[in-house]
């Protein structure tokens, strides 16, 4: 078992032209201000379990339904014994994608 790991600030709203990777349609359930930019917990319900942490300048408010890409460049694939178990998905090093 592995999981695809994504620096939070490699996760980005809406795809690029050109570029390869996966887009994943989802909803902002939690949000916070961090000085310069806005942190986002985006659930996509498509995809049972995936929460994504989206580091973004631009304020969006929570409920909303947004168009969440992964360029594959970003993505390293972790497998479980070497992945940090608590929290990885929101420590703010990374965005753990699955199991």
């Amino acid at each position: 078992e592995v999981f695809v790991v994504v620096r939070p600030s490699e996760v980005r709203f809406g795809a690029a032209a050109g570029e390869r990777g996966a887009s994943f349609s989802g909803k902002i359930v939690q949000r916070a201000f961090l000085g310069s930019s806005w942190q986002y917990l985006v659930e996509c319900p498509a995809h049972e379990g995936l929460l994504l942490e989206v580091w973004n300048p631009t304020e969006r408010p929570i409920g909303v339904e947004v168009e969440v890409w992964l360029s594959v460049e970003a993505c390293r694939i972790v497998s479980r014994s070497a992945a940090t178990p608590a929290g990885a998905g929101t420590t703010g090093k990374a965005a753990v994608v699955g199991p």
